[in-house]
């Protein structure tokens, strides 16, 4: 996933903001899905949707070992 190897390639450092995500996915992404993507897989997320991130406060890091994603990749 494009976020992961933004991650692992040191492009978006952790604890990243909801505009650090944005600007790495701003050609792929658009409106307001970046806080529903974040949000919608963070950690204890009351839709039991798959878990991507830890939230603390208004930053988000990659859950490790990070889980391959049901969904189809987005890079």
């Amino acid at each position: 996933m494009l976020f992961k190897k933004a991650v692992e390639n040191d492009i978006l450092k952790e604890p990243f903001s909801i505009e650090n995500f944005k600007k790495i996915c701003e050609n792929i992404i658009s409106g307001d899905t970046y806080k529903i993507f974040l949000n919608k897989h963070r950690k204890d997320n009351t839709r039991n949707e798959t878990e991507l991130f830890i939230k603390n406060e208004a930053k988000y890091s990659l859950i490790r070992p990070f889980k391959k994603y049901k969904c189809k990749e987005l890079n």
